[in-house]
């Protein structure tokens, strides 16, 4: 099976655009928060968990201090 990847776009707090990424997620994203990308997976026995996952300094001055 082909895992398709995420791709994320990320905006400065005024809204311009400033870069992509892609990700493995392995569920559904839920909520972003600071560095911080919240989402719904399954593990190998099909339970549901909520997994989180830290982006450090993606862009440089992005993170909060």
């Amino acid at each position: 099976m082909i895992r398709q990847r995420s791709r994320f776009d990320v905006f400065d707090d005024r809204g311009r655009f400033l870069d992509s990424f892609y990700s493995g997620l392995k569920g559904s994203v839920l909520a972003v928060h600071d560095n911080y990308i919240f989402a719904l997976e399954r593990d190998d026995k099909d339970n549901i968990f909520l997994a989180r996952y830290l982006f450090e300094k993606i862009i440089p001055g992005l993170t909060k201090k």
